[in-house]
């Protein structure tokens, strides 16, 4: 199960000396575009969200294709599987009657540090984020070990963000209405 919480950052250059005076690990770049799409008919809603997701990295050249299920706010299964082709994958989407909701593109840095996945996200049209991430247990002890960290890189819980992902907040930007912001 993967544990993630997000927050709201004005500038990645403080954040970037403190994870490095932590020792925290510099694993690489990513330039990303995620596609999501809703299996046929389905809308989006706060529990139980399903969602496909085409992946494409510029940098790299990797696709992926991801199916996701959120349980709440901060925990989700997450399946993925590598592709070689992603144009012949999203009509594949497109022909199973899969409807394509939202783009996100984001540059993304990511670090390590013991269990936990730490990302800096430039989003297109959403700004700066960051989003800490442990796979394991959706446990207090889990969502504690996260805050903690956030709270040694002096980021307060005023700029964590609840509710929906990148895909969501693009959606509720562009004054979608469905039942994940009610």
């Amino acid at each position: 199960m993967e544990i993630e919480i997000k927050a709201k950052i004005k500038d990645f250059k403080d954040i970037k000396n403190k994870l490095k005076k932590l020792g925290v690990i510099r694993v690489g770049l990513k330039h990303q575009i995620d596609t999501y799409y809703l299996p046929y008919a389905r809308k989006f809603s706060r529990v139980g969200h399903r969602v496909l997701r085409t992946r494409y990295d510029k940098f790299s050249g990797k696709a992926s294709l991801e199916s996701h299920f959120y349980f709440n706010q901060t925990t989700g299964l997450e399946h993925e599987v590598e592709v070689s082709d992603i144009k012949t994958l999203e009509k594949i989407l497109t022909d199973l009657k899969c409807k394509k909701v939202a783009v996100v593109e984001k540059k993304r840095e990511a670090y390590h540090c013991q269990n936990m996945e730490i990302v800096l996200d430039e989003v297109k049209g959403l700004g700066k984020f960051m989003e800490v991430e442990i796979i394991g247990e959706d446990s207090g002890k889990n969502k504690k070990k996260i805050k903690d960290f956030y709270k040694k890189l002096g980021v307060s819980a005023k700029q964590f963000v609840w509710g929906p992902r990148y895909h969501g907040m693009i959606l509720k930007k562009k004054g979608y209405q469905y039942h994940y912001f009610k």
